[in-house]
């Protein structure tokens, strides 16, 4: 490995890769930094505005759901901190709601969601981390929020979300105001 290329610039061209895209700039930046140049340097001091930009887009976007999930579904609740957290990320569980039916009916409307905290999301056995944070365990939906997401996509999830879950709810003979 040359030289200038330790831990943090691996890092850095990780960032850059996925701030502009495209695998040739990424080539051009690796060349760079090898080299040593000064304008990797302005190239990567650069990138700390993008990432904080999309941080802060997809940041409104989760409180926006944070905020709209309990007001369009009964019997809902959001999970975590709302300021300390990170920015793409909201989990909430909805009571007499199995979280596998909740996954499997937003998949078939375009939405792929998780249930339970990542370090359980290939088990069907209910998160330890959740239980251990004292709330809800079933019914429950982790939503990531990728970096193309726009405040349409958000809106047309509130709306299948309160639709799915009043839906599933009702076959299960569970009528909740």
């Amino acid at each position: 490995m040359p030289k200038n290329l330790g831990k943090d610039s691996t890092c850095s061209i990780a960032r850059a890769l996925d701030v502009v895209g495209d695998a040739w700039t990424l080539l051009i930046v690796r060349d760079a930094m090898i080299k040593g140049s000064t304008r990797f340097q302005e190239f990567r001091d650069g990138l700390g505005i993008a990432p904080n930009i999309l941080a802060k887009r997809l940041s409104a976007l989760v409180d926006r759901i944070r905020e709209q999930v309990p007001r369009l579904v009964p019997d809902v609740e959001v999970v975590g901190d709302p300021v300390r957290r990170l920015p793409h990320i909201v989990t909430f569980s909805c009571l007499y709601v199995e979280g596998e039916a909740l996954l499997t009916e937003l998949d078939r409307f375009g939405f792929a969601v998780s249930s339970g905290s990542s370090c359980t999301a290939d088990t069907l056995r209910p998160s330890h981390v959740l239980e251990a944070m004292g709330v809800i365990t079933h019914g429950n939906v982790r939503v990531s929020l990728p970096r193309g997401t726009k405040s349409p996509d958000v809106d047309r999830f509130l709306t299948v979300l309160a639709d799915v879950v009043s839906r599933l709810r009702r076959d299960a003979g569970m009528v909740t105001g």
